[in-house]
C-alpha cells in the first residue's frame, strides 16, 4: 500500500493557504475546528471579505471565531477574548510566555485597511 504523505509533504514547514507563507513558531495563528491552520491577521482579512468558511474546506467558521476577528468595536482582540482564542486553537509556542503574551491584544485591524479594496 502507499503512503498516504509523499516525502515532499512530510518536510516542507506548514503554509498559510491564505497569503502562501510560513507558519512560523511564535507568530499568532488560528487553528479552525477542521485542523487547517491560517495566520491570525490572513484570516482576519478574509473574514472581513466576508469568507466565512474554511478556505480549504469551506467548513463554516464558527461564529463566536467569526465575530472576535471582524469586531467593529475595536482595533484589537481584548485580553478577555484570550480564553476564546485558546479554546479555537490560536496557538502560540505552548511554552512559550512572551509567545502567549502577542494574542493578548493582537492588532488586526492596521493591517487590514492595507489589504482591502478601498
Amino acid at each position: 500500500m502507499l503512503p498516504t504523505t509523499s516525502a515532499l509533504s512530510a518536510t516542507m514547514p506548514d503554509d498559510c493557504s491564505i497569503c502562501l507563507n510560513a507558519l512560523a513558531p511564535g507568530s499568532p495563528l488560528l487553528t479552525l475546528s477542521c485542523n487547517h491552520k491560517f495566520h491570525l491577521q490572513c484570516l482576519a482579512l478574509n473574514l472581513k471579505a466576508q469568507h466565512q468558511q474554511c478556505p480549504l474546506c469551506r467548513v463554516n467558521i464558527d461564529t463566536s471565531v467569526i465575530q472576535m476577528l471582524t469586531s467593529a468595536n475595536t482595533n484589537t482582540v481584548p485580553l478577555q477574548q484570550h480564553n476564546l482564542m485558546h479554546q479555537y486553537g490560536a496557538d502560540p509556542l505552548e511554552n512559550n510566555q512572551h509567545d502567549r503574551s502577542i494574542l493578548s491584544s493582537v492588532d488586526v485591524s492596521d493591517k487590514l485597511d492595507d489589504f482591502l479594496p478601498r
